[in-house]
């Protein structure tokens, strides 16, 4: 006669393991939801803040480059503004932005790249002019917000250096000093 073999014990989760789990993941997924949201306009934010900071050293660095001063002019009007640069005199951006040329080139950027991002111009007649000597620059500073109050302030100090920074009761948003 054969001995008599025990069955192998089956492996697997029962159906009240598999919706224990299936609870546990529902509840994180509903509290990650939100600070989800708050992360991704918050790197809106700072995207925009870079793009713009990348857009102002640019320009710096063209009027070095070709020895000639070079504008950049702010619009703002609620939520819609613009930034553009070109050549000699300061362009219209948002009526005229084919006039923010440099080398037949359109450098305009707009809130329609940046959507929920507002810009506080802080800039005597909303433009910026770099000198060909030593990247000197008209000082001012441009303030990108949320509707949640996060800000980022660009500054662009009179000798030419532009920075980024929290501006005073703002949220932290990590990594940036406080202005």
């Amino acid at each position: 006669m054969v001995p008599h073999r025990r069955r192998a014990r089956m492996r697997g989760l029962t159906l009240v393991e598999s919706m224990v789990v299936v609870a546990a993941l529902a509840t994180l997924i509903a509290v990650a939801l939100p600070a989800m949201g708050t992360w991704i306009e918050r790197s809106r934010l700072r995207g925009a803040a870079d793009v713009l900071s990348a857009a102002l050293r640019q320009t710096q660095s063209e009027a070095l480059k070709r020895q000639q001063t070079m504008v950049v002019s702010v619009s703002a009007n609620g939520t819609q503004w613009c930034l553009g640069w070109s050549e000699q005199t300061a362009c219209d951006c948002a009526r005229q932005p084919t006039d923010c040329t440099l080398d037949g080139v359109v450098n305009v950027r707009t809130h329609a790249d940046h959507p929920g991002v507002t810009l506080s111009p802080g800039i005597a007649g909303g433009v910026f002019v770099f000198n060909p000597r030593r990247g000197t620059a008209t000082a001012g500073n441009l303030t990108l917000a949320l509707a949640d109050g996060s800000q980022i302030r660009i500054v662009v100090h009179g000798l030419g250096r532009v920075r980024q920074c929290i501006p005073e009761g703002a949220p932290d948003l990590g990594g940036l000093p406080g202005c």
